[in-house]
């Protein structure tokens, strides 16, 4: 995979920072509607039964998929936030991470099955570390927004902040960007779910070649991930490999 070269300005100076910072600040408001550009890293340990790995989207945090993580756990699973400092690295960086800790829970005889749940660049992300190595243990995977014919507002973000926040470039919607050469890992189900007005990756871009199933909610990318009606489709995707249409009412 390509990398991005080059630094954002002329040296290590604090003004340099300040405006790397600012710029930072500014794409990801207009990519995720949410601002933050750092992550904290925490411990991924393991634990017995099927277990669902989360993976948030650019810019966000594990927070961001708390909701959907009481639901999984409600549903019997056991569920770890995976966190990685999404726009410090490059998909191939944090998927390489994500192979290495998906090996850790492929070899602890108290996992039985792994599942992963992703939004947006976490799919990505997850596709990457599955195209290193497919777990033995490997259950299915539910994508929310993933860009996976990349993104109209990445390339358009590219050119100014590439630099600073590393997978842009890679996910633009050109032909060919890293995420539209990426090839799809080899059986494993994939579900995909994409909200009808996402604003920052269009429903036609989520579609993977061998998909599942796939299916379109009402709603918008950044919090696709709190719907209802999405809960109870990772879960009965998780379940049988088959979304259920949405019951829940319909959320704006």
């Amino acid at each position: 995979m390509r990398r991005a070269t080059g630094t954002l300005c002329g040296g290590p100076s604090s003004d340099c920072r300040v405006i790397a910072s600012g710029l930072c600040i500014l794409a990801l408001s207009t990519f995720t509607g949410v601002v933050g550009c750092a992550e904290r890293r925490e411990p991924f340990p393991v634990s017995a039964q099927e277990t669902v790995v989360l993976l948030h989207g650019l810019g966000r945090t594990s927070a961001s998929m708390s909701k959907l993580h009481r639901r999984l756990e409600q549903g019997g699973y056991r569920v770890k936030d995976w966190a990685y400092r999404s726009t410090r690295g490059h998909i191939e960086d944090h998927g390489q991470r994500l192979h290495d800790s998906l090996v850790t829970m492929n070899s602890d005889p108290n996992v039985s099955r792994i599942h992963i749940v992703s939004h947006s660049l976490g799919g990505i992300v997850a596709r990457y570390a599955l195209m290193v190595e497919v777990p033995e243990k490997m259950g299915r995977v539910v994508m929310l927004a993933p860009p996976n014919r990349g993104s109209a507002a990445a390339r358009k973000l590219a050119p100014l902040l590439g630099k600073v926040i590393k997978p842009l470039e890679q996910l633009s919607d050109d032909p060919t960007s890293d995420v539209n050469q990426l090839a799809v890992p080899a059986d494993v189900e994939f579900g995909v779910i994409a909200a009808a007005a996402d604003g920052k990756v269009r429903p036609e871009d989520t579609h993977l070649p061998g998909e599942a199933d796939h299916l379109i909610v009402p709603g918008f990318h950044t919090f696709i991930m709190n719907r209802d009606d999405v809960g109870d489709a990772v879960l009965a995707f998780l379940e049988r490999g088959r979304f259920r249409k949405p019951t829940a009412e319909r959320q704006p």
